[in-house]
C-alpha cells in the first residue's frame, strides 16, 4: 500500500508541543486539507532506499504543512516537527 502524505491547517487553532505538533482548530475556524503524491515503498527496499524515502516523506510533509499554513494565513515560528 502507498503512503499518502496528508496535512491540514486552520488560522485559528492551538498547536500542541507534542511529537507531531498536533493542531486543534478552534470552533468555527476555517481550514484547508492538502495531500501529496502517494509514496510507494518497494517490498524489496534496502536500508538506503528506506532512508531516502523517509527523507522524501519528511520533506513533503514539511512543504505541505507550510503551504497549508500559508493558505489560511497561519504563521509558525518553527519549520520542522521534532
Amino acid at each position: 500500500l502507498p503512503i499518502v502524505p496528508v496535512t491540514y491547517s486552520a488560522r485559528w487553532a492551538k498547536r500542541f508541543a507534542s511529537w507531531d505538533g498536533f493542531l486543534l482548530p478552534l470552533p468555527g475556524a476555517r481550514g484547508v486539507i492538502l495531500w501529496g503524491e502517494p509514496l510507494r515503498i518497494p517490498r524489496d527496499a534496502n536500508k538506503d532506499t528506506l532512508i531516502a524515502l523517509q527523507q522524501t516523506l519528511e520533506a513533503t510533509m514539511i512543504d505541505l504543512r507550510q503551504r497549508a499554513d500559508a493558505r489560511v494565513g497561519r504563521i509558525e515560528m518553527q519549520d520542522k516537527i521534532s
